[in-house]
Parts: C-alpha cells; sequence; structure tokens
C-alpha cells in the first residue's frame, strides 16, 4: 500500500531516500533465524545458517532481476526496527536488506552525488583479493576499501 510504502521509505537512510523512492517496487528480504536448521558437524561444532541462506537466495534474486533487464538493488542502510514496524513483521524475524526494484532509470534523474557514482569507472577487486590457492594470503585481508584507496592514492 501506499502508506507502509511511505513507512519503509522512512525507514531508509537519508541517502538511500533520495533515489529509492523513485522504484516502482520497495521490498524487505526477511529470515527467521529460528525457522532454519543448525548444521552440527561431526565433531559436535554447530553452524547457524539461515544468513548465509538468505544471502544465497538474494544473489539469485539479483541475478534473476539482472536476467529479466530489471535492477534489484539492496539497501543495508536502513533502520531495522522501523522498518519492522513500517511492515508489521514480529520481533523473531530479521529484516536483513531493503530492496529498490525497477527497470533501470536515467542517471540524470539522480542527485548530483549519485550521478557522478554512477558515471565514474567501476573496477572490480583484483583477483588476488579474493581467492588464494592452498592457504592464506595476505592479500585477502587487504579490505577493499584500502585497494580503492591505494589505486587512487
Amino acid at each position: 500500500s501506499d502508506e507502509a510504502r511511505a513507512r519503509l521509505i522512512h525507514a531508509l537512510s537519508a541517502g538511500n531516500q533520495s533515489w529509492a523512492p523513485a522504484a516502482p517496487l520497495l521490498f524487505a528480504l526477511a529470515a527467521i533465524p529460528g525457522h532454519d536448521a543448525v548444521f552440527e558437524s561431526s565433531t559436535g561444532e554447530t553452524r547457524e545458517l539461515w544468513a548465509f541462506h538468505a544471502g544465497i537466495a538474494a544473489a539469485n534474486l539479483m541475478a534473476q532481476a539482472t536476467e529479466m533487464g530489471l535492477i534489484a538493488h539492496p539497501m543495508a542502510s536502513f533502520d531495522e526496527a522501523e522498518a519492522r514496524t513500517a511492515l508489521s513483521v514480529p520481533p523473531a524475524v530479521r529484516l536483513l536488506v531493503v530492496f529498490a526494484a525497477g527497470y533501470p532509470g536515467a542517471a540524470d534523474a539522480l542527485p548530483e552525488d549519485l550521478q557522478r557514482r554512477e558515471r565514474s569507472s567501476q573496477e572490480r577487486l583484483p583477483m588476488e583479493h579474493l581467492v588464494a590457492n592452498d592457504c592464506w594470503d595476505a592479500a585477502l585481508g587487504v579490505s577493499a576499501r584500502d585497494v580503492r584507496s591505494a589505486r587512487r592514492g
């Protein structure tokens, strides 16, 4: 509804509020940690996998949107408690990300700071910072922000 949409927009960070309302669809990815299976190894170590499973769902959702010619832009910068209230979500449910989805728009319609970012070169992190063979490599511990700063420096 228009009312729930307005409440959800209000829960977004100011930066996301500057562009996300233009998207025709806003929705949240939710998970119920208590409903997911806990992995137990043969040594008795346990791992909760709900966040991992939600990440798989998010990646598949974004890949499918791309295949359909859509953009599904995830936003982590939002007030979870406010978004939970906006959507009447119970406390046992985690809202992990809010998506803005729709067909790509014109960069000219964005605020100036986002226009610059949209038009700037998009570089991927070098492979040596993502993958190592046989053992941990110190390059894996360097953050993407540090790598990008070094390139600009």
